[in-house]
């Protein structure tokens, strides 16, 4: 079986290439935007066929998917959808081989397109990009499955945020909501079980992902299990100002635009979902225990750090 992963060299995907590596009875595919990315996965998974793909190409996506059985779209930040998947769905259009799509979302269960502002339509914000995308391939006939983590990603802790935590002992974050966390490795070994699993059995289903109900947190609840494990206070600051001390100006201003919409529009989210635990039949990864794998990222000072 051919299975190409897009966005491969992220989180997810390069966990997802971990899983299914040593199965002799899939031939992997991996797939990167740049040749830095592919020439990384080329060397990590030496077994895999590392390849660049340009998703706003449609030759380079038609190369992609020639003989790819399954297809597993985890797409980057601001995305055009309407080319990127557009592109997927011309290239995948009686393609004989194909059995199934499995595509990653970043939705908010029951929001509507009429809730979405024209200003985050424009710039592709995550919510926009991952609906145009879902209706794309819902009205293309092709057979799709949805993998939607409804969570935050316990690794984007080590980004902008981590700076903070680390050199400051601050998590700036205007705005703030109550939400679950989720380890990104949990995501991607639900997508190897399907990958692996009776296709017939997914065709058209989406499968709603969170982690535990203790990781279900407010940014005040995270700062402080961050100080529980850590060993130092770490404290919350609903600090514009501050974030914007953290990223570029034209990203914090979005960003900071972006969470404020989410905590008016969506609010606090409770639900937990037990999929993961259905697939993998464990629970999910805690919070705790992935802030104390990474602990001495969040402890090192940021000229020593190996971010």
């Amino acid at each position: 079986m051919n299975v190409l992963i897009t966005g491969a060299r992220g989180n997810i995907g390069r966990h997802l290439a971990s899983c299914l590596i040593d199965n002799p009875e899939i031939k992997l595919y991996l797939a990167s935007h740049s040749d830095e990315g592919r020439d990384d996965l080329a060397v990590a998974f030496n077994e895999a066929e590392a390849v660049k793909v340009d998703v706003n190409d449609a030759g380079s996506v038609s190369d992609a998917v020639v003989d790819m059985h399954r297809v597993v779209v985890i797409s980057p930040d601001f995305t055009d959808e309407r080319i990127a998947t557009g592109n997927l769905i011309s290239a995948l259009n009686g393609a004989d081989s194909l059995q199934q799509i499995i595509r990653v979302l970043g939705l908010f269960p029951g929001l509507t397109e009429n809730r979405i502002p024209a200003w985050m339509r424009e710039v592709n914000a995550t919510c926009w990009q991952h609906m145009t995308a879902k209706r794309l391939l819902e009205d293309s006939g092709l057979p799709v499955t949805f993998v939607n983590p409804v969570a935050r990603y316990m690794q984007n802790y080590r980004g902008f945020t981590g700076t903070g935590i680390r050199d400051r002992h601050v998590i700036a974050y205007p705005f703030p909501q109550v939400m679950p966390h989720i380890d990104t490795r949990d995501i991607a070994e639900v997508i190897a079980c399907i990958l692996q699993m009776d296709i017939n059995d997914h065709d058209g289903r989406e499968y709603i992902l969170t982690g535990a109900k203790e990781d279900v947190l407010s940014c005040t609840g995270v700062a402080e299990l961050f100080s529980s494990v850590l060993g130092f206070k770490v404290e919350y600051r609903d600090d514009r100002g501050y974030f914007h001390e953290m990223l570029a100006p034209e990203l914090a201003i979005l960003f900071a635009d972006y969470l404020q919409w989410q905590q008016q529009t969506i609010g606090d989210l409770y639900d937990v979902t037990d999929e993961v635990q259905g697939f993998l039949d464990r629970e999910p990864r805690k919070f705790r225990d992935w802030i104390r794998e990474n602990a001495d990222f969040f402890r090192a000072p940021s000229n020593q750090s190996a971010a």
